[in-house]
Order: structure tokens, then C-alpha cells, then sequence
């Protein structure tokens, strides 16, 4: 096919097959990634920025179409344009559960590249060239087996969760302990300007509690003798 117009405003056209079987193409949008304030994730000089992302297409598919022009050291695909989170292998806090659901529909990507001349020679892709997304060594699954796929993606290892679940509580008891024994150290004296935290230990509260319970237990006593005593004298009143 030919493609008269290259240019769209500041996007350059590059039309995309899914597959060799595909007789149309689908067009992609892209320019060079620019914002007020870079970030680290995403630099402006090595970032370029695809806009109509097919559905089905994948960070592996899209960075096939643009590893011929250098090294891509990221892809990201978003549903609309905006930062780029901490993706799961950088978060290790949560690493088995999902940040976010997979997003459905025409989605926007960013390819960082790892140097500028890449970036650069991306822009110049030729728009008649065919282009596939889903290729032998990548291949996009469709219909029932991408069904169950993303089905099977939603069920996580009850192993891996269990253990997560271990170190998180385990790390929060080493933290509570120490936070308990730093209070204990500290306790009686002085800070910096000269005043003395006074903090009710457990065991202050435990002798509290204590002391309330005899009180009420002395007060319950003394009203059944009270009560033992006034029927004595009733009784007494009115002798046989």
C-alpha cells in the first residue's frame, strides 16, 4: 500500500500489520516524547511516543516493530497518556499481585531506547515497509487461548501468596519489637530539652485492673451482707 500522507500535525504515520496473513494495515501515530518536566522513567530525548496501540498488541510485539532502529531498554502501554507507574519487577512489596487489571481497547505506548540517534531513527521508519505485530518468535495469542490466558492470569499461586504473607508479618513483628524495645530503653530519660516521657506500662495496667475488680467484689459482698442482715431483723420483728 501507499501512503501519500506521511505526516499527521507533529505525528509521523507508521501502518502495522498483525500478522503475514493481514491484507490492511493498521495506522500508528508517533513522535518523540516531550513533557514540561522529564522523567526519570521516561527521557524526553529517548522516548518515543506511539499513539492508536492495537488491542491485542503486547510490550514485546510493539518492541519488535522498533528494535531494528537500535537498543529499547522499555516499553510501557498505557490506556491513556500519563507516568508510567513502577512496573511489578521493579515494586518487589507486591510482586504477586496485580497494580492494575489489563486494560482493553486502543492504548498508547512509550519506547525508551537507549540512545538518542535510536529514537531519532525511528521517526524515520519508512510507512511502506510491512510491518507485523505478531511474528514466529512473537506471537500474539487471539480468540479461546488468549481467553483462557488472561482467565488463568487472574488465579495466583496460593504458595507464592502464603509465603509473601510470611514475610510481611514477620517483618512487622521484628519492627514492633524493636519499636517496644527502644520504648523500654528509653523510658525515664530525658530528651534533648530535658523532659522525661512517662508512658503506663502493661504491667501498671494489668495492677489496675486488678485493684478494680477486688473494689468491686469487696462493694458486692458488702451489699449482700447488708441485704442478710436487714432480712434477719425483719424476721425478728414479728416473732412466733
Amino acid at each position: 500500500p501507499t501512503f501519500p500522507m506521511s505526516r499527521l500535525q507533529d505525528f509521523r504515520l507508521l501502518p502495522v500489520k498483525f500478522d503475514e496473513t493481514c491484507r490492511t494495515s493498521h495506522v500508528m501515530y508517533i513522535k518523540k516524547h516531550h513533557v514540561r518536566q522529564d522523567e526519570d522513567s521516561l527521557p524526553s530525548e529517548r522516548t518515543l511516543f506511539v499513539v492508536g496501540v492495537p488491542p491485542l498488541c503486547t510490550e514485546e510485539a510493539l518492541k519488535n516493530i522498533f528494535v531494528a532502529n537500535g537498543e529499547v531498554t522499555g516499553v510501557f502501554l498505557r490506556k491513556r497518556p500519563g507516568a508510567c507507574p513502577m512496573t511489578h519487577a521493579q515494586d518487589s512489596s507486591h510482586c504477586h499481585y496485580q497494580s492494575h487489571p489489563s486494560e482493553m481497547g486502543f492504548k498508547v505506548g512509550y519506547v525508551v531506547f537507549k540512545e538518542t540517534s535510536a529514537c531519532d531513527r525511528a521517526l524515520k521508519m519508512d510507512p511502506v515497509v510491512d510491518r507485523y505485530l505478531s511474528t514466529p518468535n512473537c506471537q500474539i495469542v487471539t480468540g479461546m487461548k488468549r481467553w483462557i490466558q488472561d482467565y488463568r492470569a487472574k488465579w495466583h499461586d496460593p504458595n507464592l501468596l502464603q509465603a509473601e504473607i510470611d514475610e510481611y508479618m514477620t517483618n512487622f513483628d521484628n519492627q514492633a519489637t524493636k519499636a517496644q524495645e527502644e520504648q523500654e530503653a528509653s523510658q525515664g530519660k530525658p530528651d534533648k530539652e530535658g523532659w522525661v516521657t512517662v508512658t503506663r506500662s502493661k504491667k501498671s495496667l494489668k495492677q489496675g485492673e486488678l485493684k478494680r475488680t477486688e473494689i468491686r467484689r469487696a462493694k458486692k459482698k458488702r451489699k449482700e451482707k447488708v441485704t442478710c442482715n436487714a432480712g434477719t431483723v425483719f424476721w425478728n420483728c414479728f416473732p412466733n
